[in-house]
């Protein structure tokens, strides 16, 4: 169960970060994007001077939102995408404490964040990515998603 939460997280925070087309979902099925839950009010869009958007390593700014004393589970690296898989034992409250800090450090821009039931989700733009945490609260382990990309 905690791993098709996990699985799902990662399914929504992809098609969310990857445009308004339909994507096609494990199994066969097609899954629209997320409609805005109306949970957070999104900050204006940076965009450093000469108009380019940020296209450094995706790798490294990943790393750079990973939590200390998390531990990196997997990574993918497809394309003009790149996500990382972590695991903690910080709250959530802690961790959004932390993306406040991280995000802005890391060069990025910070469009939404929001904690509901036992997830939390964080926006970023320059480039475009977000990162999904959850909580299993049988274990008190929290599985973070972080996920970074470029359109084209």
């Amino acid at each position: 169960m905690f791993r098709r939460l996990v699985a799902g997280g990662a399914l929504l925070l992809l098609i969310s970060c990857g445009g308004s087309s339909p994507t096609q979902a494990p199994g066969g099925q097609t899954a629209a994007p997320p409609a805005d839950g109306g949970g957070t009010t999104p900050a204006p869009v940076a965009t450093p001077a000469g108009g380019q958007p940020n296209a450094g390593n995706l790798a490294a700014i990943a790393a750079a939102l990973v939590p200390p004393g998390s531990t990196e589970v997997s990574h993918v690296d497809v394309g003009n995408s790149y996500s990382t898989t972590a695991t903690t034992t910080q709250s959530l409250t802690d961790l959004q404490s932390f993306y406040a800090q991280a995000i802005p450090a890391a060069g990025l821009t910070m469009s939404g964040q929001f904690i509901s039931g036992n997830a939390l989700s964080v926006a970023f733009t320059n480039p475009d990515g977000g990162v999904v945490a959850t909580t299993d609260t049988g274990t008190g382990e929290t599985v973070i998603i972080i996920s970074v990309g470029i359109s084209q």
